[in-house]
C-alpha cells in the first residue's frame, strides 16, 4: 500500500510539473509576441525572426471544412475532452492548409501552418452549458444534439461529459503570424516552422 501511494504521488508529480511546462511556454510564446514588432511584407527581411499581419486569402490548397461546426477554414483543430475528472483528450482530429496573408502594403506572404503553434480564441462545446461564456481565451457554448452524437461517434463513446473543443483559422480573419521569415528567389515571402524558431 505503501508502494501504492508513492507511486501515486510521482505520477501527480508529473503531471504537475507538465502542467507548469505549459503554462511557463505559453507565457514566453506570449511575451516574444509582444516585444517583436510587427514589420510590412514588402520591407520584411530574409532570415530573421519577424512578426507580419494580415487577412488571410486561401491559397490553390482551398479551404477545408470543420468537423465540430461545419465552418470553413484553412486550419483547424478539433479535439474531443472526457472531463470526468482529470480531463482527457479522446479524439483529435486537425487539417491545416496553405495560405496567404495580405497586409496593407498590398504585398503577399504564404503561411506553412503544418506545425505551426495556434494562439486564438477557442470555441469549446458543452452539454451542461446553458449560456455563452467567454474567460480564459475559451468561449463556452452549449452543444448542440447533432455535435454530441458526432462526438459518441468518433470516440465510440456514450457519455454526456465529454466537451468539444474547436481552434479555427478563417478567410478574410486578420492574423499575426511570427516566425522565421524566408525569401523565395522571386521575392516572395514566407514562414513555416524553423529550427530556429517555431511558427506562431
Amino acid at each position: 500500500m505503501l508502494t501504492g501511494g508513492f507511486v501515486t504521488i510521482g505520477v501527480a508529480l508529473l503531471f504537475a510539473a507538465l502542467a507548469v511546462y505549459q503554462i511557463v511556454r505559453a507565457r514566453a510564446e506570449l511575451r516574444l509576441l509582444a516585444v517583436t514588432p510587427t514589420t510590412p511584407i514588402a520591407s520584411t527581411p530574409h532570415g530573421r525572426v519577424v512578426e507580419i499581419q494580415g487577412t488571410v486569402v486561401p491559397s490553390e490548397q482551398g479551404i477545408t471544412v470543420s468537423p465540430a461546426s461545419g465552418i470553413q477554414a484553412v486550419v483547424y483543430r478539433v479535439d474531443v475532452l472526457n472531463t470526468a475528472g482529470s480531463v482527457t483528450r479522446e479524439y483529435t482530429a486537425k487539417d491545416r492548409r496553405e495560405f496567404w496573408l495580405h497586409d496593407d502594403s498590398g504585398a503577399y506572404a504564404r503561411i506553412l501552418p503544418e506545425s505551426a503553434q495556434l494562439t486564438v480564441l477557442t470555441q469549446r462545446y458543452s452539454p451542461g452549458q446553458s449560456s455563452v461564456v467567454v474567460r480564459d481565451n475559451i468561449r463556452y457554448v452549449p452543444m448542440a444534439p447533432e455535435l454530441l452524437a458526432w462526438a459518441f461517434a468518433v470516440t465510440d463513446k456514450r457519455d454526456d461529459r465529454l466537451a468539444v473543443e474547436e481552434m479555427l483559422i478563417l478567410p478574410g480573419e486578420r492574423v499575426l503570424a511570427q516566425g522565421f521569415a524566408e525569401r523565395t528567389t522571386d521575392g516572395t515571402l514566407f514562414l513555416r516552422d524553423h529550427p530556429d524558431r517555431e511558427l506562431t
